[in-house]
């Protein structure tokens, strides 16, 4: 029950649970004391709350301090039904039978656990290949899935209505597609709102590389984080081009070199990959100066099937050549509801009606997917969806 509610589980919830409990015994005793004969006493009440002090704060710094401890919480990919059952049949054995058996039911309780998290899916079904665009509001967070692998493209902000992003919205959408492992991480640039969940992401699951761009460079609490980390660098720019299996990635943008005056968002990670003979271009949050750049540079743009919309859809963020070269079949906006830079402007999403290009919009949509398997892209919107038998094949 704790996974499914909450996509992870503490080894040593049982051993925090019962320090915990050490404080809690005497803040109860003394509480009661207090309310029902402290008053009878003359200066009695003010020793009490000495007491009551001291236990209320020992009591709470039992969950802050081990909260912080390595393996103190282990991020669980949602457990299929099967293995439910399996588990509470055991669980029911375990209490009834009072035999030598019992231990035979222990164990394989804890056998249940072992293959639930490495084998998720006891059926081994196979996934279409698809783009999820998260909802985690004024932000911006995709999952990329193909070939059984799985990139996210930025990292959303640290929280979305002081609700945390990466263990509230990110990891129980990863949980519930039954992914353990980020194969890579593509940055588009640092500001908050596409990097804020970076260090809980990585922390909590296992991470190959992260990719970003050349420059500028990242802030040194991020760099000293992923020096500390096994974690594989990838430092990108302008011209470079690699394979991701049957995926081909191709980077437009930085140009990083002494005579670049463009600001950090107009330096954004821009990039496509090729998959399934489809074209997904990302632009971060570039603007109107750096579209430019890349539209009068020698790159040649081909004509994409999918646009993560430039800066959220900001009126800053549209440069009409580019966008009629990359001419997209279809654009996501990834904004917050009501946010207070009208994103996506008006007048954009006016242009790209004007192109014909079919329009998705977080705030409005919830989290957008897009199978990529076939030969027409396959959209669906979470809020009006259900999502399970669009994935597999």
């Amino acid at each position: 029950m704790i996974v499914y509610a909450f996509n992870r589980i503490s080894p040593f919830s049982f051993i925090f649970t019962s320090l915990a409990t050490l404080f809690l015994f005497p803040l109860l005793a003394f509480g009661i004391v207090y309310i029902f004969g402290g008053s009878l006493i003359p200066y009695f009440n003010s020793f009490l709350v000495l007491f009551i002090k001291f236990f209320a704060k020992c009591f709470l710094l039992v969950p802050l301090y081990t909260s912080k401890l390595k393996m103190s919480s282990i991020f669980f990919p949602l457990p299929h039904l099967f293995y439910a059952f399996l588990f509470a049949l055991c669980l029911i054995l375990v209490v009834i039978i009072k035999s030598e058996k019992k231990l035979l039911f222990v164990l394989l309780l804890l056998i249940l656990v072992f293959v639930s998290y490495y084998f998720p899916d006891p059926f081994n079904k196979t996934q279409n290949d698809f783009l999820a665009t998260l909802d985690v509001g004024q932000g911006n967070c995709a999952l990329l899935h193909f070939d059984n692998k799985n990139y996210l493209i930025d990292c959303a902000d640290t929280s979305y209505h002081s609700i945390p992003t990466s263990r509230s919205i990110i990891e129980p959408f990863l949980s519930f597609m039954k992914i353990k492992k980020i194969d890579g991480i593509f940055l588009t640039h640092w500001d908050k709102d596409h990097s804020g969940s970076l260090k809980e992401i990585i922390t909590d699951l296992k991470t190959d590389f992260v990719a970003f761009p050349n420059c500028p460079s990242p802030p040194s609490q991020i760099k000293d984080f992923l020096s500390n980390t096994k974690i594989k660098q990838i430092y990108l720019q302008r011209g470079d081009n690699f394979d991701l299996k049957k995926a081909k990635v191709e980077i437009f943008h930085p140009q990083c070199n002494s005579e670049n005056t463009l600001s950090e968002n107009n330096l954004s990670l821009v990039f496509s990959i090729l998959i399934d003979d489809k074209i997904l271009l990302f632009a971060g949050d570039i603007e109107k100066e750096g579209e430019k750049d890349i539209t009068e540079s020698q790159i040649s743009l081909k004509k994409a099937d999918i646009l993560m919309a430039p800066h959220h859809g900001a009126k800053n963020g549209l440069f009409a050549p580019f966008v009629s070269k990359v001419s997209p079949k279809i654009a996501l906006f990834s904004v917050g509801k009501d946010n207070r830079f009208n994103h996506p402007n008006p007048s954009v999403l006016d242009y790209y009606r004007s192109i014909n290009t079919k329009i998705f919009r977080t705030d409005k949509d919830g989290a957008i997917l897009m199978i990529l398997d076939d030969e027409k892209i396959k959209s669906y919107r979470y809020s009006t969806s259900p999502w399970e038998n669009c994935l597999v094949k």
